[in-house]
């Protein structure tokens, strides 16, 4: 009698419980919300950087380990609302006594796919995450890029996910390292010459190694303090609708404007940022009961919580109309 057979998984699985399912970038929000108020968290800022082309989303929650990031947000279906799993195992050592009422409460994210949101988001996310306090405080760095999972025949265990353990706040040189190993890898040199994978696909995954860092990150701040950054590098277009005409309810033209001479064109670069407090999140889930309704509840919470920032960029033309835009 033969080995037992065993139930194995193509990489793509990854994609189609993430992206294929999460039916927009507002839906993706309203997740990253629910699972902000299952880490314990009281406030989550939501920055979007149109120039530099970078979402966060940041809480602060109680963040997690390396443990929990390779054995729980790395693993499918993890059913973090049984009480074993969300405290029994040191998780919630620090948490405080409002923070432990919170964690004993039936959770607000479900199915343990919720963390896969962030696909629809953008190709690339750089995960930032702190736990502890003092001497125990450490943060774990990981990059994942999303195309790798649309992939036909790769399996899991073939596709690498670069991390750091750190004990201090991340630095350039940091995301740089992460870059350089998932552009080594063996794997990913022989997906970007596979000819029978989608050649949008290799273009924009060959693109997106050779990202200029100083760029990307010239506004964002990874802080050496408890809680977790989902960091969104080259977001999809549905993230700047989103802010665009869902939350603030403009088009493009009103919010970069043409001022300029036949010579000179102005644009005016935006940035966008949302304070929201698990309070606000959760009068939102109470006027939009059950959980199908994220998206309301996302876009909701940014019309209410919004500030638009704007810098001026000059760029040289013989002309200059509205036409441009």
């Amino acid at each position: 009698m033969g080995s037992p057979a065993k139930f194995r998984s193509r990489a793509r699985v990854i994609d189609l419980l993430g992206r294929q399912q999460i039916a927009d970038a507002p839906t993706a929000v309203g997740e990253l919300f629910k699972n902000a108020l299952d880490a314990g968290a009281r406030n989550v800022w939501v920055d979007f950087w149109e120039a530099e082309k970078v979402l966060t989303v940041r809480d602060d929650g109680l963040g997690m380990r390396e443990e929990d990031v390779l054995g729980k947000w790395l693993v499918l279906a993890t059913d973090s609302r049984h009480g074993a799993v969300r405290n029994d195992d040191g998780w919630a050592k620090f948490a405080d006594a409002e923070q432990k009422k919170w964690l004993s409460r039936p959770s607000y994210g479900e199915k343990g796919i919720g963390r896969l949101s962030v696909a629809t988001l953008g190709r690339i996310t750089l995960l930032w995450t702190v736990w502890g306090e003092k001497t125990e405080r450490r943060g774990v760095l990981c990059l994942v890029h999303w195309n790798l999972f649309q992939h036909p025949t790769k399996l899991f265990e073939e596709l690498p996910i670069p991390f750091l353990q750190l004990k201090r706040a991340p630095r350039k040189s940091d995301v740089i390292a992460l870059f350089g190993e998932l552009r080594a890898a063996d794997s990913v040199k022989a997906m970007l010459r596979d000819q029978d994978w989608s050649a949008d696909l290799r273009n924009q995954l060959r693109s997106d190694l050779e990202l200029d860092v100083t760029h990307a990150f010239a506004r964002v701040d990874l802080r050496w303090e408890t809680g977790t950054t989902f960091c969104i590098l080259n977001p999809s277009d549905q993230v700047e609708e989103l802010f665009l005409k869902g939350v603030l309810k403009r088009n493009r033209v009103t919010i970069v404007r043409l001022i300029g001479s036949s010579r000179f064109t102005h644009f005016r670069h935006f940035g966008i940022h949302s304070i929201i407090t698990r309070t606000a999140i959760l009068r939102f889930i109470r006027l939009f009961p059950g959980k199908n309704c994220p998206e309301q509840i996302a876009i909701g919470l940014l019309r209410i919580s919004t500030n638009v920032t704007t810098t001026f960029v000059s760029r040289y033309r013989k002309t200059a109309s509205p036409k441009d835009l």
